[in-house]
């Protein structure tokens, strides 16, 4: 489809691509993905031939047909959403108004006498055109796009103005895959998507039938959907087969073989260096210093394999506090007469980190805007500890960033105790080195102001984070050090993300926000999807068996006094036994549940009374990694009551299905 070879790019001084070569064949699925500032949507620019290149070749098929999703800036207006959804067909359109015109002018020709041969011969040919191109199934198609992108139905003839940003992305992003180019190029479809549509889209691209580049820092996204990574790396690329789970397993073997390589070059040309240094001046050996000093020009020499550079911190130690940070009871919100949420119930301890998910609009953000003390527009009680200091990071956080204000000092500004030494360390961890630090912060890009605003919270201590959206505009190398500072931080944390595996990696607890109603689960965001889809099979089975119940020969009508029949017998033996049968398997597992719950309990009961000896804190040593096992074990304690209460349920649910 696209053949690039030997591309050069620079932005002034600034290197971006140097002899880059890369053949994108059809129906390949990429992933592309690189630090920020790495090139990764300059690289798009160029393949769409809106960005020129200062050498190089570039060639493309002649039926390539090209779609592009950038990463912001769309703006629809004028139209309601449905029929600006269907402008992705124009030229079909304009077919099916051609037809209504035709049939108008065949109508008025026929009422006058005159003869409508050459109309009818025309209005076939234009019917079978817009037949050919799916016109009739045209609206049909856009409606399942829109719903699977998380639009309703009430939302058809809304005018595409009143959608905030993230939803107008989602528009242009269902009019492109309407139009099924053969190339498609989304530049970080994932972040104005909740997790749902996430998965939708996943989907989707699963049984695309063209080629697809994508950038995206959404590790699970790209495990699902690429087949080839494409790293952009000095100024180059490097391509790996497989999905980016793949990709960093071979990419730590290649930097392992890399090394490999740079350290024996490095020791032969030691080596030759101190033969040429040994026999420089004797002349029997002259010839030999020669050849060798001529084979040291010769020898093309290989660079060390890059450092990466990316966010390094830790948070600074929590406040004291009491075992309850905030807490909230029957809490509710309304927006005018529409409500968001009602009787949220909930608390977070010191040490807790909870997932707050749901579709967009849920209320998550609203959530945590209470939460943080922000909105004081709502119902309910709000218990806060009276030593609580909260570090909120919001979605919009960083648009304060709009004037001249340095980046140095807006983050001096939140740094009272610190010296501007270390502020320049911290701001050089969050990539921020060199005279980035005296850039104006109106101009900074959206991955900038997002880890400007990080650096800022990160600059005074607290013990509670309520983080929403703080992995926007973060590169993947990026997430995994924040991933791995949040587990290291001692207070407690409440954060909203779409990123699965950031929340794998942190939560213990999962709040879903449904329909204005919350419900809690243990565990982090898989243990979550498995008890869901658990409920989902569970429910499924429930129907099954009380619809066979319910059929229309044994509908459980009085039988008068009669006899069973043979048949009602045997469909109710095929009850019993399917109901044994469901209730077999959940009854081992509550068995071995409840074995669980008796070994732990003991392990706790144990690890309290040690912690309760005082002779334990006498001898000093061990007690930080005995409070670590308690706290453990009463996490894990916590999860098995979860699972005997889930698996407990679902026999009583089959038994009373039955």
């Amino acid at each position: 489809m696209i053949r690039l070879t030997n591309i050069g790019l620079s932005f002034g001084a600034q290197l971006i691509f140097k002899n880059m070569s890369w053949h994108l064949c059809p129906e390949e699925r990429v992933g592309l993905i690189g630090p920020n500032g790495a090139g990764k949507t300059t690289l798009l620019q160029i393949l769409l031939e809106r960005q020129l290149i200062d050498a190089g070749t570039i060639r493309r098929t002649k039926n390539m047909a090209a779609g592009y999703l950038p990463q912001d800036r769309i703006n629809l207006t004028g139209k309601p959403l449905l029929e600006e959804t269907l402008t992705a067909f124009d030229s079909v359109l304009k077919l099916e108004r051609e037809i209504h015109s035709l049939q108008n002018e065949i109508d008025a020709a026929a009422k006058s006498g005159k003869n409508t041969a050459a109309l009818l011969d025309r209005l076939g040919k234009i019917q079978q055109l817009f037949e050919h191109a799916d016109g009739y199934r045209l609206e049909s198609e856009a409606k399942k796009i829109l719903k699977g992108l998380g639009f309703t139905e009430d939302d058809w003839q809304r005018e595409t103005s009143t959608f905030s940003g993230g939803w107008q992305m989602r528009i242009a992003l269902a009019k492109l895959l309407l139009q099924r180019p053969n190339l498609l190029m989304l530049d970080e479809p994932t972040n104005h998507l909740d997790v749902q549509t996430t998965e939708w889209l996943e989907n989707y691209l699963q049984n695309y039938d063209g080629a697809f580049i994508l950038v995206s820092h959404d590790r699970y996204f790209l495990d699902r959907t690429v087949k080839k990574i494409v790293s952009l790396e000095r100024g180059g690329l490097q391509i790996y087969h497989g999905n980016y789970t793949r990709f960093e397993q071979e990419r730590k073997k290649r930097i392992e073989i890399q090394w490999g390589e740079y350290y024996r070059q490095k020791e032969e040309i030691e080596r030759i260096q101190k033969f040429i240094d040994r026999f420089r001046y004797k002349a029997t050996k002259a010839a030999q210093v020669q050849s060798r000093i001529k084979m040291l020009e010769k020898m093309p020499l290989l660079e060390s394999p890059e450092a990466e550079s990316h966010v390094f911190f830790h948070f600074p130690p929590a406040p004291a506090s009491g075992k309850l940070l905030i807490a909230t009871e029957n809490a509710e919100k309304y927006f005018a007469e529409k409500q968001v949420f009602a009787n949220v119930s909930f608390r977070c301890d010191r040490c807790e980190r909870i997932a707050i998910v749901g579709v967009n609009g849920a209320g998550k953000s609203t959530l945590c805007r209470i939460l943080a003390g922000i909105d004081t527009e709502h119902k309910g009680e709000i218990f806060k500890d009276n030593r609580l200091k909260i570090g909120y990071y919001s979605q919009d956080i960083a648009d304060r960033f709009s004037g001249d204000t340095t980046v140095l000092t807006e983050a001096q500004s939140h740094a009272e105790t610190i010296s501007p030494k270390q502020v320049r360390n911290v701001l050089g961890a969050f990539l921020f080195s060199g005279d980035d630090v005296n850039k104006p912060t109106r101009i900074l890009s959206g991955g900038e102001k997002s880890r400007l605003a990080l650096a800022c919270i990160l600059f005074q201590p607290v013990n509670l984070l309520i983080l929403d959206e703080p992995t926007n505009h973060l590169d993947l190398q990026s997430k995994n050090v924040l991933s791995e500072a949040l587990n290291s931080f001692d207070g407690g944390i409440i954060l909203v993300s779409h990123d699965r595996y950031f929340l794998d990696n942190i939560v213990n607890r999962v709040m879903e926000i449904s329909h204005g109603d919350i419900r809690q689960f243990w565990g982090n965001y898989t243990d979550y999807m498995q008890k869901k889809e658990t409920e989902r099979t569970s429910a499924a089975e429930t129907a099954v068996l009380q619809s066979s119940l319910t059929s229309p020969k044994d509908s459980g009508q009085p039988d008068n006094g009669r006899k069973k029949t043979r048949r009602q017998k045997r469909l109710e033996a095929e009850q019993r036994n399917r109901r044994f049968q469901l209730c077999k398997e959940h009854e081992i597992r509550l068995r071995k549940l409840e074995t669980e719950i008796e070994k732990t309990e003991r392990e706790k009961e144990i690890l309290e009374n040690r912690l309760a000896d005082p002779a334990t804190f006498k001898r000093g040593e061990g007690v930080w990694q005995l409070q670590v096992d308690f706290h453990q074990t009463t996490k894990i304690l916590q999860q098995l009551y979860q699972q005997w209460e889930t698996v407990a349920e679902k026999i009583e649910e089959i038994n009373n299905g039955l």
